[in-house]
């Protein structure tokens, strides 16, 4: 019994956290994320702007060796197999958490620490009174050195910086990303906890872009995939743009609760025990002869002088033989002068119906 409750052929993923309060740090995610990241929670404001940013990274330049087959009725489209990679590009791309829209996209090579503050620059230049909340991950170029100087200059901050690794603001990671998300600031960015990246809503975008243009696709250089994809990002803004809306707050108490472990029969019980077990009236009717004892022999005999052989014999080869001769004799009555029923539950009354009286139970 105990080998069938276990299954070591199913698995499911497991997280070892290490924080001091895991059960109300996994629960939900901090108040500030939360809040930043619903379009409902926060409405457009003039000259208030809320980006979720992000990096697609390693985007294939691929091309088939050979053109595709198109589809035609019964068969579907086929792709060669076979390709030859012409190089990468990586996307960097913000969503405007409010409308929708993909804000600023730039396509280059890598993602250092240079490349993403000049795709911030670019980014409040489309407003630069204006201010502006990133929702971004832990990444270290998302809380550099040359990010926190640039936001300095551009919020007016006269406070000595420090020096990095050694004193001030700009001594470590920890003390860059609370500059960084200081409220008070025109620019601040929000950095949302390990293992929350679902409340990133640029993610959602790069899963319609590799579904709806990437995948599938032949690109034969590089200048050829970026241009595709400014063209898609060009599209999605003009008929496909929407604020999503994320359903945080879903109940997982009401998820059905999974099906117990079914355990195993004894290795001893067969099926012909099993069917025995069973009680009569749930028993066939051509099979009810060879449960009855002396009354079936009796009727039998009557009936059906053939099966004379089930008065002497217990064995199964003359019961079998006597169940074989009744598929087409039934004793009393056939079953060609009753009317047809037209569900499983009429014939078998009918097959009841067409036993003598002493057989139905």
């Amino acid at each position: 019994m105990l080998h069938a409750a276990l299954q070591p052929q199913r698995s499911k993923m497991w997280l070892n956290t290490t924080e001091k309060n895991a059960d109300n740090s996994s629960a939900k995610p901090p108040r500030s994320a939360r809040r930043i990241s619903m379009p409902h929670a926060r409405q457009p404001t003039r000259g208030t702007h809320t980006v979720s940013v992000d990096e697609a990274t390693s985007l294939q330049a691929i091309e088939r060796n050979a053109p595709d087959k198109p589809a035609r009725p019964g068969s579907v489209t086929k792709q060669e197999f076979e390709y030859t990679r012409h190089g990468t590009t990586t996307l960097t791309a913000g969503l405007d958490v409010v409308t929708g829209q993909v804000v600023s996209p730039t396509l280059e090579a890598t993602r250092t620490e240079p490349e993403f503050v000049a795709h911030i620059a670019r980014t409040v230049d489309l407003d630069p009174t204006g201010e502006w909340t990133f929702i971004v991950d832990n990444l270290n170029t998302h809380a550099s050195e040359s990010l926190v100087i640039w936001v300095a200059e551009q919020c007016d901050v006269s406070d000595p910086l420090g020096k990095k690794s050694v004193r001030g603001i700009l001594e470590s990671m920890t003390t860059r990303r609370e500059f960084l998300s200081d409220p008070r600031h025109r620019i601040r960015f929000v950095y949302l906890p390990k293992h929350s990246s679902w409340l990133n809503q640029i993610e959602i975008f790069f899963g319609i872009l590799q579904r709806k243009c990437l995948r599938g696709g032949n690109f034969t250089s590089v200048s050829e995939l970026e241009s595709q994809l400014r063209q898609f990002i060009t599209y999605y803004n003009t008929t496909m743009a929407h604020p999503f809306k994320l359903d945080i707050h879903r109940k997982t108490s009401s998820k059905k609760p999974p099906s117990p472990i079914r355990p195993a029969s004894p290795s001893h019980q067969t099926a012909r025990t099993t069917q025995t077990n069973k009680p009569r009236a749930l028993m066939k009717p051509r099979f009810r002869v060879a449960a009855l004892g002396s009354c079936a022999n009796n009727c039998v005999n009557q009936h059906n002088p053939r099966d004379s052989a089930l008065r002497t014999h217990d064995g199964r080869g003359p019961i079998r033989a006597a169940r074989r001769r009744r598929r087409n004799t039934r004793p009393h009555q056939h079953l060609s002068s009753v009317p047809v029923a037209s569900s499983t539950m009429a014939r078998a009354a009918v097959r009841r119906a067409a036993l003598p009286s002493c057989l139905c139970l």
